[in-house]
Formats: structure tokens, C-alpha cells, sequence
């Protein structure tokens, strides 16, 4: 199930019978408390929006199954952006993916930017996994931390020879924090201060 409580009363105030057919693997919550995003437990992975405030609205109002075939599956982490709603960020060991939706589709568009092993200090740091993947406040740009350390920052792409899309963000730096430690927490605090530890 998938439960929204109101914290105060301890009480249920909306309940979804069997979201996802294998659970819900991960969620998050809006700023503004009115969507949830589910990451579904299932073999071909579904991730689902929901406006949980909308009582009209029985089951999700955006969803998208990303086959056992493709390099999106396995997304096991995913955040709002939290200046729009309309914004999301997943990411499993290998893949980043952004999504974006409108409330007149049904439908997310996703797209994973380019990764090469040119862009890390060292070509063996492509193969290490992603941990977690966040949004700066007040901007576009958007992090994630690696198993070695790395930060890798997104932000949107120039429109110079042909590289990404009008809107769409790519790999601007990878900054080296640490060296073998895994960056396992990623947080804003106060719109203000990135937060990374191990």
C-alpha cells in the first residue's frame, strides 16, 4: 500500500491499494506536499506520480514502465527538484535520468545525458556506481555522488554542436571529494548548503 498520514492525528488520510505489483522500492514527497513520485519494486520497473490531494483522482496520474531490456531499469533512488514540481531526478548504479511531465500528459519525458570516461580524472572512475542524485535549490543544477567519491554536476545544456537539447541538462564537472569513499548522503539544507558524507 501506499499511506499518506497526517502526522499530527496519526490518522491515514489517503490510502492506494497495491501502487506498484512487487511494492513501492523508493518515494518521494513534493515541497508543496501535493504529489508523491513512486519507484516500483517490480522486474520491469514502473515509476508513478501521484497527486494524492486530488480526490478524484483514483490511481496515478503519470506513469512510465522502463522495460527489463533497457539502461534505465534498476533506478533504486528519486527526488523533486524542489523549486518545480514538474521535475525529477532518478538514478540507479549506472544511469541519471531526468523526467518532466505537465498535467495534460499522462506521459514522462525521460532522458539520461551522456557519461564518457574522459570526463572523470581517471578512466576507471566511469565504472563505479552512482549513490544519490539531488537538485540544487534556486537553479538548474542537479548532483550526484559516486562510490569513489566523485560529485557530478548537471546542469543545462548549450546548444553548441548538436550536444543535448534545448532544456535539457548534461555532465558540466566532476569534482573529486574524496578519494575510495562513497558519497551515500546528498541533502540541501536550508535552500542554501549542499550536504555530502559516507
Amino acid at each position: 500500500m501506499l499511506v499518506v498520514w497526517d502526522s499530527t492525528t496519526g490518522t491515514p488520510v489517503r490510502t492506494y491499494l497495491d501502487p506498484h505489483p512487487n511494492g513501492v522500492a523508493f518515494m518521494d514527497l513534493s515541497r508543496d506536499n501535493q504529489y508523491i513520485v513512486t519507484l516500483g519494486a517490480d522486474t520491469d520497473q514502473t515509476m508513478s506520480l501521484w497527486d494524492w490531494t486530488n480526490e478524484k483522482e483514483e490511481g496515478p496520474i503519470c506513469s512510465v514502465q522502463f522495460l527489463r531490456t533497457e539502461t534505465y531499469q534498476n533506478q533504486f533512488w528519486i527526488k523533486f527538484n524542489p523549486d518545480k514540481n514538474h521535475e525529477i531526478v532518478s538514478n540507479g548504479k549506472a544511469r541519471v535520468l531526468f523526467h518532466s511531465w505537465t498535467t495534460q500528459s499522462s506521459k514522462f519525458e525521460t532522458y539520461s545525458p551522456s557519461v564518457e570516461p574522459r570526463d572523470f580524472s581517471h578512466p576507471d572512475k566511469f565504472k563505479i556506481g552512482y549513490t544519490k542524485t539531488v537538485y540544487i535549490p534556486g537553479g538548474e543544477t542537479a548532483v550526484t555522488g559516486t562510490e569513489d567519491g566523485d560529485i557530478l554536476v548537471w546542469d543545462q545544456s548549450v546548444l553548441v554542436s548538436g550536444i543535448g537539447d534545448n532544456n535539457q541538462k548534461r555532465l558540466i564537472k566532476v569534482v573529486s571529494l574524496t578519494n575510495n569513499s562513497s558519497i551515500n548522503i546528498l541533502m540541501t539544507v536550508d535552500d542554501q548548503y549542499l550536504v555530502c558524507g559516507d
